[in-house]
């Protein structure tokens, strides 16, 4: 699964002319693991408790960057919490 994760990631970044790195493939196969929907801080917590250390920008970065790409979405919350969830 994560390999197919990983080409379809690749698809995406480059008809869009964007590079494929390491943290971008890490977040999105978390991504993919989430049942329900997620924060960037708990993206974040699980790639530290993994040992694959990224800045929580790094982590917004992302979202906001998949979001553009229709990858995931924001889910509106009522104590308005930035929360997502995987679109494709």
């Amino acid at each position: 699964m994560e390999n197919n994760i990983n080409i379809e990631l690749r698809a995406i970044l480059y008809s869009h002319k964007l590079r494929d790195t390491p943290e971008r493939r890490m977040i999105l196969a978390q991504i993919y693991k989430e049942e329900d929907v997620f924060t960037a801080s708990d993206i974040w917590n699980y790639l530290d408790e993994m040992k694959f250390y990224v800045s929580l920008a790094t982590v917004y970065n992302t979202l906001i960057l998949f979001e553009d790409l229709g990858m995931i979405e924001k889910v509106p919350t009522v104590d308005g919490k930035r929360t997502y969830k995987l679109k494709i």
